[in-house]
């Protein structure tokens, strides 16, 4: 799980790129960034992808800020945030399941890009991939990708790091489904690796006991989103184990948005 965020991201103004038109500037930076030249909103867009995530792949930012160009104008900006220091860029290990690619490059906030992004503290740059942060990402480039093709819609109120009593979702969705139109809402646990059962059981009381404590008579389902059918066959035996059994969902990353958007 990824460190809780005081005020959690909201994927609809990640999408659109409104949340990099807020981020203003620090002082720090302002003196920094003196000689550099002038970000564009492209740029801001692409600091503020990056953390969000923490780590994201050169496929996920073309998915959701350069789809339907070339990757010539997404290199060029992202050579130009590398070598301004606002992107650090990192190799991934070979043989990677994300997509994307194995070896593809991991991009993270640089040393400015840490303070452009209001970032507290000194900047700790990571020196592994995250698989995780990257599974993340891979399910909202999903979610991004089914929006743009009008198979679902991202609604407003959805967010990155979404606590839920003394849980923490990785993603809480807010979805329409033009199809049968209607709106549906889930948390959603993003399992990178296989995980021990006593693990996914912790997971599950803390968001039962959520839901029992809740007056919200529309409680999202718990979408487990595992990396591949494997994994997905030993949740639901884990699961099946649960009392609330019935507030738990599982799926795959290859079936997300399918099993989203399912009469």
């Amino acid at each position: 799980m990824t460190n809780y965020v005081e005020q959690p991201v909201e994927l609809s103004l990640l999408l659109a790129g409104t949340l990099a038109a807020k981020i203003e500037p620090s002082d720090a930076l302002q003196v920094v960034a003196l000689d550099s030249p002038m970000l564009l909103l492209r740029d801001a867009h692409i600091i503020s992808f990056a953390a969000a995530f923490k780590q994201v792949t050169a496929t996920q930012i073309r998915a959701v800020i350069f789809d339907g160009l070339s990757r010539v104008p997404m290199d060029r900006r992202l050579k130009s945030l590398c070598d301004r220091d606002f992107l650090a860029v990192m190799k991934r290990r070979a043989g990677s399941g994300e997509r994307g690619g194995a070896g593809a490059k991991v991009y993270q906030l640089g040393p400015l890009g840490w303070v452009y992004a209001d970032k507290h503290g000194a900047y700790r740059p990571s020196i592994a991939v995250n698989h995780h942060s990257l599974a993340v990402a891979d399910s909202f480039m999903a979610i991004v990708e089914a929006h743009k093709a009008g198979q679902l819609q991202l609604l407003e109120g959805g967010y990155l790091e979404y606590k839920v009593g003394s849980a923490v979702a990785d993603m809480y969705v807010n979805l329409g489904i033009p199809a049968i139109g209607k709106r549906r809402s889930f948390y959603l646990e993003i399992e990178a690796t296989r995980k021990r059962p006593h693990h996914v059981l912790d997971k599950c009381d803390k968001y039962s006991a959520a839901w029992r404590s809740s007056s919200d008579d529309h409680f999202a389902k718990v979408l487990f989103v595992a990396p591949d059918e494997w994994v997905e066959a030993e949740l639901r035996r884990v699961i099946a184990r649960h009392k609330d059994k019935e507030l738990f969902q599982t799926t795959t990353m290859g079936k997300l948005i399918s099993d989203l958007i399912r009469p």
